[in-house]
């Protein structure tokens, strides 16, 4: 399998290319919604008058979203991606590729953190069953 391939599997066990934050989807969907805010300013009077959400809470959300923050469209083991992730981090600092690799996993931040989780283990051990190339092509072709 090409190297390519492998490097868009995130420390965590993401696969990047099928992330909208990696494919620029909801960086591109936050910046649509902005550029409608802004052609319609009756949007702020009806979400004062008659909506339950705070206008000024809303645009402010849109402009993180439509910011490069998060992500940048790269992969966090290729040096790309969010630096603050912890698993990131942890892993990095350790010298491995994946949280499975680790003595401690599934550790807290996988099973408390709220961007981690059940799905995210599961996903690491499947790749740590079934290897990385065999894992790739049979959810991504």
């Amino acid at each position: 399998m090409r190297e390519k391939y492998k490097r868009y599997v995130g420390y965590c066990g993401f696969y990047c290319p099928s992330c909208e934050w990696h494919a620029g989807k909801i960086r591109e969907t936050a910046r649509d919604l902005l550029e409608i805010l802004e052609r319609h300013p009756e949007l702020r009077f009806i979400a004062e008058k008659y909506g339950t959400c705070n206008y000024e809470e809303l645009s402010k959300a849109l402009k993180w979203l439509s910011s490069e923050i998060y992500c940048r469209g790269g992969n966090c083991r290729a040096g790309d991606g969010w630096s603050n992730c912890p698993i990131r981090k942890c892993c990095m600092e350790r010298g491995i590729d994946f949280c499975f690799q680790c003595s401690e996993f599934p550790c807290e931040t996988l099973t408390e953190h709220e961007l981690f989780g059940e799905k995210c283990i599961r996903t690491l051990e499947e790749i740590r069953d079934e290897g990385l190339e065999d894992w790739i092509k049979k959810n991504y072709g």
